[in-house]
């Protein structure tokens, strides 16, 4: 008689998560709640500030916008944005049915990072359910490239990461990791790296009307001259780069 482990089977949260804090582009509050769901129900942000609660589900064809430096999704009219820190704590976690209730359109950029999502999910556990997980398998090689941007995807037998950031700054120069994704490896080498902007961007960003609720608390900006504040991880920017990678996958 085969047996399956408890990996293959779903996972939804063993209770509800609260968690509340300000949006980082739009300087708005948010209370967030993440409530357990069954079987198939998959990732599902619900707008309580609006008539009716409608729902945003997390899906391909719900991807409206992956400028402005966030994440948004949407369904019809409805939008939440700035998602991709959450998302990559559920994943990382691998956390697959949850109801996330919001009374924002973005979501908490808490310290910018996702340990606060991954210290509240520890916190309350998850649970298996009685049905196996379901997994995309990468079949080809698939490749995808915009102005300074390239992603490669390949087949491969486990959720392998790999980021390469290079750029000619003197503090930044070029960071890599390569990661194979599993909670603990979540845990220690992508949830602590924070979101991060270049001093000579953060001008730009204001008069674009985003970064409202940025400060130094909850991003590392790099100046010409060092971080303004130390390191969490050796290649941190390029492990935020995964942190955020992970979260839109």
């Amino acid at each position: 008689m085969s047996t399956v482990t408890p990996e293959l089977f779903q996972h939804t949260l063993a209770g509800e998560v609260k968690v509340s804090g300000v949006g980082v582009h739009s300087g708005q509050h948010a209370c967030v709640v993440l409530r357990p769901a069954p079987v198939g129900h998959g990732i599902v942000f619900r707008r309580v500030d609006l008539e009716a609660a409608p729902a945003v589900r997390v899906a391909p064809s719900a991807l409206a916008s992956s400028g402005g430096r966030c994440t948004v999704l949407a369904q019809g009219e409805v939008r939440v944005r700035t998602v991709e820190h959450l998302l990559s704590a559920c994943s990382g976690l691998e956390i697959d049915n949850v109801e996330i209730l919001t009374d924002a359109e973005e979501m908490p950029i808490l310290d910018g990072s996702a340990l606060h999502w991954l210290s509240e999910l520890d916190a309350v556990g998850r649970v298996a359910q009685e049905a196996r997980a379901e997994y995309l398998r990468v079949s080809s090689p698939v490749l995808w490239s915009a102005q300074l941007t390239t992603l490669l995807a390949l087949p491969s037998e486990r959720l392998q990461l790999t980021v390469a950031s290079i750029t000619e700054h003197p503090v930044a120069g070029q960071q890599i990791v390569s990661l194979d994704v599993s909670p603990d490896v979540f845990r220690k080498a992508i949830a602590p790296a924070r979101t991060f902007c270049y001093l000579e961007e953060v001008e730009a960003l204001l008069a674009a009307g985003l970064a409202r609720g940025g400060s130094l608390e909850n991003a590392l900006v790099v100046r010409p001259d060092g971080y303004s504040s130390p390191l969490r991880l050796q290649d941190e920017l390029a492990a935020h780069k995964a942190l955020d990678l992970l979260g839109d996958l």
